[in-house]
């Protein structure tokens, strides 16, 4: 099963912002943590790496990921073998390639690593969606905060980053997404999903198993 959640497939993009801060959660609002999860010490900027070889992830849709190791081409491109057996290849471990307008939504998603709490990158981008229709997109992430979360039967030290996807012009479309990424792993081990307007095929997914070599 794909990981990836984009909602468009992705025609082209401007970069709007680049990496920013500001004061996690938005203005002068208190940082809290999940409900079951302690808030920990922001770790110094995390760098983008792809999960190590041989890295596992099992989801609780039985899903199962695991981890070839980096792109001998490109160092921002992960690859791995879903259970079905097909290899993927996905930019900044999120992004499924290939990809139509990859070096605009490159830039853009790049913008955010490092990766701490406060980090924030936001760009435009142009996608045609799944029945053909083009439509114009704002794509925002934002590094919320850094928690200690249960998955897995486990404490997982993680930053909690928040993605929003809205739709400009004719497009009415507003999705938020929130991801949890595994210091230890560095992989995505959990994402929860927010549709406030319009449709999304992202679903929420938690790990039930992580194994790193």
């Amino acid at each position: 099963m794909r990981r990836s959640s984009m909602l468009v497939l992705a025609a082209g993009a401007t970069l709007l912002a680049g990496c920013q801060t500001d004061t996690a959660g938005g203005g002068n609002a208190p940082v809290t943590a999940t409900a079951g999860a302690t808030l920990i010490a922001a770790p110094a900027p995390v760098a983008f790496q792809c999960p190590a070889a041989a890295t596992r992830v099992t989801y609780n849709d039985g899903a199962i990921t695991s981890y070839i190791g980096i792109d001998p081409a490109d160092a921002s491109v992960c690859r791995r073998t879903t259970s079905a057996g097909q290899q993927q290849r996905l930019m900044y471990n999120f992004w499924s390639l290939p990809l139509i307008g990859e070096p605009a939504v490159r830039s853009g998603t790049s913008a955010v690593w490092p990766m701490a709490p406060g980090g924030r990158t936001s760009f435009v981008f142009i996608g045609r969606s799944f029945d053909g229709n083009t439509f114009q997109y704002q794509e925002t992430w934002r590094v919320e905060r850094a928690e200690r979360i249960t998955v897995a039967g486990a404490p997982r030290d993680t930053l909690v980053v928040r993605r929003t996807q809205e739709g400009r012009l004719n497009n009415t479309s507003l999705v938020h997404e929130t991801y949890w990424y595994d210091l230890a792993s560095r992989t995505w081990i959990k994402r929860e999903v927010e549709t406030v307007r319009g449709q999304s095929i992202a679903r929420p997914f938690e790990a039930t198993r992580i194994e790193v070599p």
